[in-house]
């Protein structure tokens, strides 16, 4: 027997390399294809419920409705530094209430993003990107003049120089204007970003230009160009004490009532964390047209999308009562336009991480009013909470209490009752 052995062990060791080998090979090409396709994706729903829409407590009335958004995402490593992204999203919405009920698909699912992107060109610090970008995902600056909302992506290329320090990056795109399919907005500009002080002072600074291009069905020449510069600072001052602020300047030409444009607007934060608690407060500017003067004087982002201040906890932008309500009637809720806004807010931080519970003071005014009208908006109280489970999951909790002002319901006679909303909003990432 043991003679038998020599030759049955290199046998033995064969058959097992022959049997093992290709399974080594077959999990290593799995490996392999694994790493060049990497999956993700995102599910979004929010819910809402608003009482006394109209500001008339004496009619009663309630609203509610869900909006759902799911995304499909897909990253390729194409090789030679050069990488593709797909990702496809789908919207639904349902509204009850007072009203008839209503449910549907949003009819434009397809690519909200398809791209491909070159990384280190020629060994260099330059990258470049083209096809269907995620110009709302930059979020330049604060959103205050560029944020597209639901991140669909724009056909347009973009160049980026990354830095040891310093990121800049070059920027073109169409756009559909208003989801008209027969306008389009031509828009390119810069944007950088500077880490200073030890990381402690971050410095954004942009310039961006917006232009409508014929109409396809007249060919007659739009009537909206704009240029757009701004700069913003995040700066953590002491351990704990952070300021935040941005300023961004609207200039141009208004071509329809022929007069310059000549618009700003201005956020301010500051906040301290200590222990369990993060107390601040932010003031947030948007001008408004003066009809007095011979400027258009009214400030509006690029896209006439939200800004979204903390207290939002990322939709639907400032009040939440006024905007799902039925009552809406100016445009301060939504765009940052003719807007002056105080947020005084607490944070609570029960375990330090993970969740936390905020309390949120606004007052709104209207940048300028008309002599004898009144620039008061209104006031509202917000109570919200947030969890962040294992970085994945993060459901949010929103209570609003809204008192309309005078400025808000113009007509003196008019009811002026309060409302309440009350929000949730499911966000999950994979």
């Amino acid at each position: 027997m043991k003679k038998l052995l020599p030759p049955i062990l290199p046998i033995l060791i064969l058959i097992s390399t022959l049997v093992i080998l290709p399974i080594l090979s077959i999990e290593a090409k799995a490996q392999e294809q694994s790493e060049k396709f990497k999956f993700s994706g995102m599910i979004w729903i929010v819910n809402w419920y608003v009482n006394n829409g109209d500001f008339n407590s004496d009619i009663k009335d309630d609203d509610n409705g869900m909006y759902g958004r799911i995304t499909l995402a897909c990253d390729i490593d194409l090789g030679r530094n050069i990488t593709g992204h797909i990702a496809i999203l789908q919207e639904a919405f349902w509204l009850g209430g007072i009203g008839p009920t209503e449910r549907g698909w949003y009819e434009n699912p397809g690519f909200a993003r398809a791209y491909l992107k070159i990384n280190k060109i020629f060994g260099s610090n330059f990258s470049f990107s083209l096809g269907r970008l995620p110009f709302g995902a930059r979020r330049y600056g604060e959103g205050l003049v560029l944020d597209d909302f639901i991140n669909m992506g724009y056909d347009g290329v973009r160049i980026t120089y990354e830095g040891e320090k310093n990121n800049t990056e070059f920027f073109a795109a169409k756009v559909k204007d208003e989801g008209r399919a027969d306008k389009e907005l031509n828009i390119f500009g810069i944007y950088s970003i500077s880490n200073l002080l030890n990381n402690r002072l971050k410095l954004y600074n942009y310039f961006m230009h917006t232009q409508n291009s014929n109409d396809r069905n007249t060919w007659k020449t739009m009537r909206d160009s704009r240029n757009y510069i701004g700069i913003r600072v995040e700066y953590d001052i002491i351990e704990g004490l952070n300021y935040t602020g941005e300023f961004a300047y609207l200039f141009g030409r208004d071509k329809e009532r022929d007069v310059d444009r000549r618009a700003y607007a201005f956020t301010n934060k500051l906040a301290y964390k200590w222990s369990y608690f993060r107390l601040g407060g932010g003031y947030y500017i948007a001008t408004g047209d003066n009809e007095e003067t011979q400027n258009n004087e009214l400030f509006s982002n690029a896209f006439g999308t939200p800004y979204f201040p903390e207290c939002t906890r990322q939709w639907p932008g400032f009040t939440d009562a006024v905007y799902f309500g039925r009552g809406y009637v100016e445009d301060f809720v939504y765009e940052p336009s003719d807007d002056k806004i105080l947020n005084l807010f607490i944070q609570f931080f029960p375990t330090k991480k993970d969740w936390d519970i905020r309390l949120d003071y606004l007052k709104y005014k209207k940048y300028w009013a008309a002599p004898g009208q009144s620039d008061d908006l209104g006031m509202e109280i917000k109570l919200s909470a947030g969890w962040n489970i294992r970085g994945i999951i993060s459901p949010v909790i929103i209570f609003s209490y809204f008192k309309p002002g005078d400025g808000l319901v113009n007509n003196p006679l008019a009811p002026k009752d309060p409302i309440i909303c009350f929000r949730t909003a499911f966000f999950m990432g994979f």
